[in-house]
Protein backbone atom coordinates (compact mmCIF):
# COMPACT_ATOMS: atom_id res chain seq x y z
CA UNK A 1 0.00 0.00 0.00
CA UNK A 2 1.31 3.45 -0.89
CA UNK A 3 1.51 6.07 1.86
CA UNK A 4 0.78 9.50 0.31
CA UNK A 5 2.54 11.20 3.24
CA UNK A 6 5.87 9.51 2.46
CA UNK A 7 8.31 10.35 -0.31
CA UNK A 8 8.81 7.70 -3.03
CA UNK A 9 12.15 6.58 -1.57
CA UNK A 10 10.51 6.09 1.85
CA UNK A 11 7.80 3.74 0.55
CA UNK A 12 7.91 0.08 1.59
CA UNK A 13 7.52 -1.02 -2.03
CA UNK A 14 9.52 1.30 -4.28
CA UNK A 15 7.32 2.91 -6.94
CA UNK A 16 8.35 3.65 -10.50
CA UNK A 17 6.95 6.24 -12.86
CA UNK A 18 7.12 4.56 -16.25
CA UNK A 19 7.05 1.19 -17.94
CA UNK A 20 10.41 -0.35 -18.77
CA UNK A 21 11.08 -3.94 -19.93
CA UNK A 22 13.77 -4.39 -17.25
CA UNK A 23 11.36 -3.60 -14.40
CA UNK A 24 9.43 -6.75 -13.47
CA UNK A 25 5.65 -6.48 -13.06
CA UNK A 26 4.29 -6.48 -9.50
CA UNK A 27 1.07 -8.23 -10.55
CA UNK A 28 -0.78 -9.68 -13.50
CA UNK A 29 -4.52 -9.55 -14.16
CA UNK A 30 -6.78 -11.25 -16.65
CA UNK A 31 -9.20 -9.41 -18.92
CA UNK A 32 -12.35 -8.68 -16.91
CA UNK A 33 -10.62 -8.90 -13.50
CA UNK A 34 -11.17 -6.06 -11.04
CA UNK A 35 -8.03 -4.60 -9.50
CA UNK A 36 -6.86 -1.57 -7.57
CA UNK A 37 -3.96 0.69 -8.50
CA UNK A 38 -2.39 2.83 -5.80
CA UNK A 39 -0.36 5.85 -6.80
CA UNK A 40 1.39 8.83 -5.33
CA UNK A 41 1.21 12.31 -6.81
CA UNK A 42 2.76 12.92 -10.22
CA UNK A 43 5.60 15.01 -8.78
CA UNK A 44 6.92 12.24 -6.57
CA UNK A 45 6.22 14.30 -3.47
CA UNK A 46 8.20 17.34 -4.62
CA UNK A 47 5.23 19.74 -4.49
CA UNK A 48 3.77 20.39 -1.05
CA UNK A 49 0.89 22.46 0.33
CA UNK A 50 3.25 25.36 1.06
CA UNK A 51 4.52 25.75 -2.55
CA UNK A 52 3.52 28.76 -4.62
CA UNK A 53 3.13 29.17 -8.37
CA UNK A 54 6.63 30.65 -8.40
CA UNK A 55 8.01 27.47 -6.77
CA UNK A 56 6.40 25.36 -9.48
CA UNK A 57 7.68 27.62 -12.25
Amino acid sequence: MMDPKKAPWEQEKKPHNRWHPDIPPVAEVKAGDLFRVETIDWTGGQIKDDDSAEDIK
